[in-house]
């Protein structure tokens, strides 16, 4: 699986997002963060009955998401649920405090 989500931030602004939105998924769902380095991180764990498994390298123009399938049957949604929370943490309409941590 791989999603390539443009922004048109900072690059530390971009890396404050990807932080925020790795707390959210490791403080709603679970989900096991390991930093390396301070824009990238792996991403383990499920949501729902999904086995999630990825690595996340935010770029000065884009966030990389790379990882393992998780099959034909849940693609689909976990591309799209991926996806969706790209566009609102990468969204430059909402402020880097009103992103959801917990």
């Amino acid at each position: 699986m791989q999603i390539d989500h443009k922004h048109s931030f900072a690059h530390d602004e971009a890396k404050a997002r990807a932080r925020a939105l790795a707390e959210y998924l490791q403080n709603r769902h679970g989900m096991q963060v390991t930093w390396s380095g301070d824009d990238s991180f792996r991403m383990q764990g499920k949501y729902m009955v999904v086995s999630v498994d990825v690595n996340v390298q935010v770029a000065p123009d884009a966030v990389h998401v790379t990882g393992k399938d998780p099959g034909m049957l849940w693609r689909s949604q976990a591309k799209a649920y991926i996806q969706r929370k790209l566009d609102r943490y990468m969204d430059p309409a909402q402020p880097l405090d009103s992103l959801l941590r917990a």
